[in-house]
């Protein structure tokens, strides 16, 4: 039994969203007293304070979990605020910016968006099986932790991108995810 958390609340949040995404009745006030929990702990965390690139990558995740299921709240400022710090700074990982870059545009934040969008381009690299991502980092512990699970999360927070490069680099992606299926599937289930 781990504690509860914020990054798993928010990961739990997320399933049952897609629950209902898939019409299976899911509590509404099982969703609304999650939301109520994610945004309080949030409310105590700061990405300022946070020095490890997976404990960022998690407050991340629990932000904009919050962002696309809560819709506009007294959190959006003290997000923005952060993720707009964060884009400033020259530690940012490709699994971060993905999840910056998706949660902005679904909430509108065109700044955030475009910045995540244009390190996210900077840090594309091509290969003879496609375009890729991986970490920038050499050390630690990640969720997702290979460049196919980097690429795939890239390649959800991108696909519908119609301006700049974005469409020539998501064919590239999925030219590059499609390389790596061997025998009719992928190693990990997260690049599904």
């Amino acid at each position: 039994d781990d504690p509860t958390d914020a990054y798993m609340t928010a990961y739990t949040l997320w399933g049952l969203a897609e629950a209902e995404k898939a019409k299976i009745a899911v509590d509404k006030a099982v969703l609304k007293k999650g939301l109520k929990y994610l945004g309080d702990q949030l409310a105590t965390q700061s990405l300022r304070d946070t020095k490890e690139t997976y404990a960022k990558h998690r407050l991340v995740y629990a932000q904009a979990t919050l962002l696309k299921l809560l819709g506009p709240s007294a959190a959006d400022s003290k997000i923005r605020a952060e993720w707009s710090e964060l884009l400033n700074g020259t530690d940012t990982e490709p699994t971060i910016l993905a999840l910056i870059a998706e949660a902005s545009s679904l909430r509108k934040f065109k700044d955030l968006h475009a910045a995540a969008l244009k390190q996210l381009a900077a840090l594309a690299k091509s290969g003879q099986q496609g375009v890729y991502f991986e970490h920038t980092k050499q050390k630690g512990y990640y969720w997702y932790s290979d460049r196919d699970e980097i690429t795939a999360q890239v390649l959800n927070a991108v696909v519908g991108e119609p301006a700049g490069e974005w469409p020539q680099l998501t064919r590239g992606i999925i030219t590059h995810l499609m390389t790596q299926k061997k025998q009719r599937r992928w190693r990990s289930t997260k690049v599904r």
